[in-house]
């Protein structure tokens, strides 16, 4: 009885995190969670991530999720099975920091849930939170590097920054060792991997030298800038002061929000130093818990209340892989429209943001199209996707042309791309905000 007592929380956050993603915040679902999934449909179908499409990051989040979609390959398989990882990440929140934990739930989903979207930055958040909880109870190093291994294979530029930090910090020979041989086991297991599938040069493109394209043109100094510099030279004062190891985690996690720094990413980084540095105050946990489920239950009624619109005449899509993929009626009818259309051709290719879901409903294979956004193509970035358009004969190709005259180039969406289609193909005919043109 004490266990159901005890656990019954568990079971609630579970219901908690589904609602959430299904259902609350299902228009944020539409982008980088809808990447995630149409990446990991497209390792279970056999395609090979960097040489096939164009994953920015170590790929060990949508290989784990892929695992799930053998059960059933439904959008709503990947929620579910997401809905069972964050409440995993606060089973070791509250192992780490006890009732203190519930803080995390308001801070974390504030303003819009976007933190318990599944990414590649949201393992890496729960793998450094883990690490955390190893680290303050000692365990064994090779479990500790092998873990750090794991870090990199979800987001290389946290997990090689957390790797060099932390054995630099670390100063014992034999400890280091141990931890270098603990990580060697996961990332010698993804090279072998990258070597066989001929897909090495590939990754090395796309995650390491395309950074540089990426950072430009999605950088900037902003508020968020300054504040979480202020957070990183705060880190390294305390690391001097008490020698504390976690500090290595810390300073990694600073690549959350760098170079883009938003709120959301920054809010990783926040919520880490949070979790970090709590332990070390002093709180009423029962008022914690108290006044952390009462502003969750604010965030929640604020985001129903402001996003009630949304909520009116919802329907399920009723697509292959989105039988259950809510949103409006309206919408539905107009997905329905464009997907008809998309399928009538053989040879089409869609280029836009809703790429991943009318490629994945459709079947066709997923390519570097489905995820369109500047800086996202490597070392030769927007100009070497143009090369790859001149080269194409005989296709046809949708463009969302609602978004050039809405969005005004204010996206992360390479409309260069999109105005070279525009510019150099025939349009042959239209369907609603897409237009469709024919590359000979």
């Amino acid at each position: 009885m004490n266990y159901i007592k005890n656990n019954i929380k568990y079971l609630l956050l579970f219901i908690f995190f589904t609602v959430i993603l299904l259902f609350i915040c299902f228009e944020n679902t539409s982008f980088d969670f809808m990447w995630s999934y149409g990446f990991s449909h497209a390792i279970k179908t056999g395609e090979i991530p960097y040489l096939d499409f164009n994953t920015i990051s170590t790929p060990l989040y949508i290989f784990i999720m892929s695992i799930f979609l053998f059960i059933k390959d439904s959008f709503v398989m990947f929620i579910i099975i997401q809905a069972l990882f964050c409440t995993l990440l606060f089973y070791i929140i509250f192992k780490y920091i006890g009732k203190k934990g519930w803080l995390l739930l308001p801070i974390l989903s504030f303003p819009f849930f976007v933190s318990f979207i599944g990414t590649y930055n949201f393992l890496a958040f729960f793998l450094i939170v883990l690490l955390f909880l190893l680290e303050d109870n000692k365990k064994s190093d090779y479990l500790i590097g092998f873990i750090l291994g794991l870090l990199v294979l979800s987001k290389q530029t946290i997990g090689v920054v957390a790797i060099l930090f932390n054995l630099f910090f670390l100063k014992d020979i034999k400890k280091i060792k141990k931890r270098i041989i603990g990580s060697i086991i996961p990332t010698t297991i993804f090279i072998l991997y990258l070597i066989l599938t001929k897909s090495l040069y590939a990754f090395v493109d796309l995650c390491f030298l395309g950074l540089f394209d990426f950072g430009s043109k999605n950088g900037g100094i902003k508020i968020l800038t300054i504040i979480s510099l202020s957070m990183l030279i705060y880190v390294f004062i305390y690391y001097f002061k008490y020698k504390d190891i976690k500090c290595s985690y810390l300073i990694a996690a600073f690549f959350f929000p760098f170079p883009i720094f938003d709120y959301s990413h920054f809010n990783l980084f926040l919520s880490l130093c949070i979790i970090a540095f709590i332990s070390k105050v002093k709180l009423d946990e029962e008022k914690i818990v108290f006044s952390s489920l009462s502003l969750l239950t604010v965030i929640v009624m604020l985001n129903v209340y402001l996003k009630y619109d949304f909520y009116k005449d919802l329907v399920f899509l009723n697509l292959d892989h989105f039988e259950n993929y809510l949103l409006q009626k309206k919408d539905a009818k107009d997905f329905h429209e464009i997907y008809n259309k998309y399928t009538d051709y053989s040879n089409s290719l869609m280029i836009g943001t809703q790429a991943m879901l009318f490629d994945v409903a459709s079947n066709k294979k997923i390519t570097y199209f489905d995820m369109p956004l500047t800086g996202n193509y490597g070392k030769r970035g927007t100009a070497g996707m143009i090369e790859k358009i001149s080269q194409m004969h005989d296709k046809i190709i949708f463009i969302n042309i609602c978004n050039h005259e809405e969005l005004k180039d204010k996206t992360q969406l390479d409309y260069e791309i999109t105005k070279y289609v525009i510019k150099n193909s025939k349009k042959i005919d239209s369907i609603l905000c897409y237009n469709i043109y024919y590359k000979g």
